[in-house]
């Protein structure tokens, strides 16, 4: 399963793709679902960083990048959390959030 939510500031195309895929691990003779997560954050089309961590909290960026604009370096963070069945997103630029539509 594949999610992606798109935002923009400043003019810089912002992109969150996160994949999720559940396995099988076994413990002892006992299979169990393992998930696995692959997230990406992309500025201007542009891979920044990936992360294959399970879901943070919502305090905590999974992904971090930075948009530059005249000379001064904006910090751009995702965080991807557990909501329910699915996944929420945030981004956050400079510690304020921007609006993001789920693709």
């Amino acid at each position: 399963m594949q999610q992606e939510w798109l935002g923009e500031f400043l003019g810089c195309r912002i992109s969150v793709v996160n994949s999720m895929a559940v396995g099988l691990e076994m413990l002892g003779s006992v299979p169990l679902p393992k998930f696995r997560t692959h997230a990406k954050l992309y500025l201007d089309g542009v891979c920044v960083d990936t992360n294959t961590a399970l879901l943070t909290s919502r305090r905590s960026p999974l992904l971090r990048g930075r948009v530059e604009q005249d000379g001064h370096n904006h910090v751009v963070e995702a965080f991807l959390f557990d909501k329910g069945l699915g996944v929420g997103c945030r981004v956050l630029v400079d510690g304020l959030e921007i609006s993001l539509s789920k693709r």
